[in-house]
């Protein structure tokens, strides 16, 4: 009882009525239904039976990226792995004067993301892109540790090069799109891309970045952004199923 008493209260008690009606009985009338937080005037489009109610759950019920709404001078914040943007959604509300840049590579998952960022306008800028060490034709693939479902694509190089509608980034072209400013946060859900990203050798574009969120997947993969991120004097400390790095 405590346990949905608390949850209630993270999104106001009409909304979670609302959230477990859905969660529960997956009804709605056509394929989305809305959702919304406490505070929040606007609705978040969820797919029918998808993960999208599962990540919502994660995001504003159980609330994983509230200790970072305390934060001062976030002005540029970078969701890679934004799937159907509830993360970004979370972050445009939390730091309303902050400028955000969201990456997702899946097709479903990116037109859900811009129709859950329309109410911020301009300031939310979505890219159908991968996050990877350059930019290359990519696909989108089940990732190898996930099950399958919408929170759980990854990428890789395209064997068929140009044939693939998807191209991805690197971490400069971010700066560049940027015009010269720091990111103050960095998300990162990649599903396992981020092994890719830190075991480049050239990781000088962390000079520019002033905290990191992160999901990481594996040992390794835990191992290999440790390394990287002590090297350009992060410190780090585990939030949850999260990892925060930070100047």
């Amino acid at each position: 009882m405590r346990k949905y008493i608390t949850r209630s209260r993270n999104i106001g008690f009409s909304n979670f009525i609302k959230y477990s009606w859905f969660k529960k009985l997956n009804l709605s009338v056509g394929d989305c239904y809305q959702l919304s937080f406490r505070d929040y005037p606007h609705k978040i489009s969820c797919r029918k039976n998808t993960t999208d109610i599962d990540v919502f759950k994660h995001i504003f019920v159980l609330k994983e990226y509230q200790f970072l709404s305390s934060f001062d001078n976030i002005d540029t914040i970078v969701d890679c792995g934004a799937n159907f943007g509830a993360s970004t959604v979370f972050f445009a509300h939390a730091f309303p004067n902050a400028e955000v840049l969201a990456l997702e590579p899946d097709v479903g998952n990116y037109n859900q993301l811009i129709r859950n960022t329309e109410p911020f306008d301009t300031r939310c800028k979505v890219f159908n892109t991968a996050l990877w060490t350059k930019s290359i034709f990519m696909e989108v693939v089940d990732f190898e540790l996930g099950d399958g479902r919408e929170w759980a694509k990854a990428v890789k190089p395209s064997p068929q090069g140009q044939d693939s509608k998807l191209k991805s980034t690197d971490m400069r072209g971010i700066l560049k799109m940027l015009n010269g400013n720091r990111i103050s946060l960095l998300k990162i859900d990649i599903e396992g891309a981020e092994k890719e990203i830190f075991s480049d050798t050239n990781l000088d574009w962390l000079n520019f970045v002033d905290r990191i969120v992160i999901e990481l997947h594996g040992g390794e993969h835990e191992s290999i952004f440790l390394n990287a991120v002590k090297k350009y004097k992060f410190s780090t400390r585990v939030a949850g199923g999260l990892t925060y790095a930070f100047k």
